[in-house]
C-alpha cells in the first residue's frame, strides 16, 4: 500500500504463490543465459554450495544428511556459481540434500554447456577434489583451480619427503607480504573416459604456514596431555568405566585396553596417525589445471572465494532464506528464481558499497537505510515530484552511477561528513 513497486495491487499470499507458481524452469534457464552473456568467457568463478533447511515435507530433493546448521530438519542442497570479477551469482541449481559436492559437478557443467558458459576458470574447495573431477576438466580443457586434503598421495608424499626441518622445508620460498612458505610442483597426469585420453600437466601448489603449525603442534600435545591424565586417572582408580563408548569417542590420540570388568587396563599412543598429523601440521595444498598461475597468484584467487561465502550469508541473513517454507515443486523454483534476482541486486549494492562508500557508511544495509526515505509524489493533474536528494544520498547516488532527478539537489550542496569505517 505504501509503494507501487513490484506492481500497483495488493500482492497478497494467493497471488503470491500464483505468480511463483507461474516460473518455470525455461524461465530459469533463459535468466542463467543472459547471466552467461554478460559474463563472458573469460570470468573466475567460484562453485560451491550450502544446506538449506526446509519446512516442505513434500519436496522432492528433501533429504536426511549432514546438516551444515546443524539443524534437526531435512534438507536441500543449493549449489551456486559466483562470478569472481563481476562480484555477483552466475548460476544456481537444487540437488538432494544428501548428495556430495563432487556428484554434483557433471549436471552443472552440462547446465553451463546448455547455457554456452565456459569460464576461464573454476575455484572450488575441498569437497569438490576428486581424480575423477580432474580427469573431465583434463578431457575438457576446462581450468580448474581446487584445494586439496594434505592426506591425499600426492601432496602426502611432498609432505614426508621434507623429514624434519627447523624454520622453513628444503625447496620453499618465504612469501614477506602473506608470511607464508610456498613452492610449486609439475604432476603429469594421463585422463581416460568416454573413449578419450588426454595427457596434461598439473600444479600441486603447497603452502606453510609457521604460525598455524606451531599452534597446531601445541594443540595436539595439550590435547594428549588431557587424554594421558585422565587415562592414568582412570586406571590408577581400577574402577569400571561407566561409558565405555563415550570414553572411546572422545580420545583422539590415545587407544585404551579394558579389563573384564570394564575398568582401564592400559592405553598407548596412536604413533601412526599422531606422527602423520604431526608432520602435516600447518601445510595446506591445491592443484590447478589450464592456468597460468604462481603458487601465489593461486592462492590469492582462492582467498577471493570469501566473497561466495558472503553471498550465502546474504541468503539465509538478509534474504531470510534459511529455513523455505514451500510446499510444492512450482512454488519452490519459482520462489528460488526470485531469491536469485534478489541476490543479484543485493551483491551489486554490496559491491558498490566496498568499492566507494566504505567511509560514507558502515554497512551495505546502511546506504538501503539512508535511500529508504526518499519518495515519488504524485498529485492529480500535475506532474510527479520527487522529494530531496541531502547529505550522503548524494555521494551514494554518485557512487551507483545515476543523477538526481531535477531540482532533487539543493543549489549549495553541503558536504557530506564522512565517517571512516575501515
Amino acid at each position: 500500500r505504501i509503494a507501487k513497486a513490484p506492481c500497483g495491487t495488493e500482492l497478497t499470499p494467493k497471488r503470491i504463490t500464483r505468480l511463483t507458481q507461474s516460473i518455470t524452469d525455461g524461465h530459469r534457464m533463459a535468466l542463467l543465459r543472459r547471466r552467461a552473456e554478460r559474463a563472458g568467457g573469460k570470468a573466475v568463478v567460484a562453485m560451491d554450495s550450502t544446506s538449506l533447511s526446509t519446512w516442505g515435507e513434500t519436496l522432492a530433493d528433501i533429504r536426511w544428511g549432514r546438516n551444515k546448521d546443524r539443524l534437526p530438519l531435512e534438507q536441500i542442497l543449493d549449489v551456486a556459481l559466483y562470478d569472481l570479477d563481476a562480484h555477483l551469482p552466475a548460476y544456481y541449481r537444487a540437488f538432494p540434500g544428501n548428495i556430495p559436492d563432487s556428484r554434483t559437478v557433471r549436471v552443472v557443467r552440462e547446465d553451463l554447456a546448455a547455457l554456452g558458459f565456459t569460464p576461464a576458470a573454476r575455484i572450488t574447495d575441498r569437497g569438490y577434489a576428486s581424480l575423477a573431477s580432474l580427469d573431465e576438466a583434463i578431457l575438457r580443457g576446462e581450468g580448474i583451480l581446487t584445494a586439496v586434503r594434505t592426506s591425499w598421495g600426492p601432496v602426502a608424499e611432498r609432505i614426508a619427503a621434507f623429514r624434519r626441518f627447523d624454520t622453513l622445508p628444503k625447496g620453499m620460498r618465504l612469501d614477506p607480504e602473506s608470511g607464508l612458505a610456498w613452492a610449486q610442483y609439475g604432476w603429469k597426469r594421463k585422463a581416460q573416459g568416454g573413449g578419450k585420453t588426454a595427457e596434461a600437466d598439473l600444479r600441486l601448489n603447497l603452502y606453510l604456514d609457521p604460525r598455524r603449525r606451531a599452534a597446531e603442534v601445541v594443540e595436539m600435545e595439550a590435547a594428549a596431555e588431557s587424554e594421558r591424565a585422565a587415562l592414568s586417572a582412570a586406571r590408577a582408580s581400577r574402577r569400571p568405566v561407566a561409558d565405555r563408548e563415550g570414553l572411546e569417542a572422545w580420545l583422539r590420540w590415545h587407544t585404551v585396553a579394558f579389563t573384564k570388568r570394564g575398568a582401564v587396563k592400559s592405553y598407548a599412543l596412536r604413533e601412526t596417525a599422531w606422527k602423520a598429523h604431526r608432520a602435516r601440521a600447518g601445510f595446506f595444498a591445491s592443484v590447478s589445471h589450464g592456468l597460468d598461475w604462481t603458487a601465489m597468484e593461486a592462492h590469492r584467487r582462492y582467498r577471493t572465494r570469501d566473497e561466495q561465502e558472503k553471498y550465502f550469508q546474504q541468503k539465509k541473513g538478509l534474504m531470510g532464506a534459511d529455513r523455505p517454507r514451500s510446499w510444492s515443486e512450482e512454488g519452490w523454483n519459482g520462489r528460488q528464481l526470485v531469491l536469485f534476482v534478489g541476490l543479484i541486486l543485493s551483491c551489486a549494492v554490496r559491491e558498490t558499497w566496498k568499492r566507494s562508500l566504505r567511509k560514507v557508511c558502515a554497512s551495505s544495509l546502511e546506504v538501503l537505510d539512508e535511500m529508504r526515505n526518499i519518495r515519488w509524489i504524485e498529485h492529480p493533474d500535475r506532474p510527479p515530484l520527487v522529494t530531496p536528494f541531502v547529505g550522503r544520498q548524494l555521494e551514494i547516488a554518485r557512487a551507483f552511477g545515476f543523477e538526481p532527478p531535477p531540482g532533487c539537489v539543493p543549489a549549495n550542496p553541503p558536504r557530506p561528513r564522512r565517517r571512516d569505517f575501515e
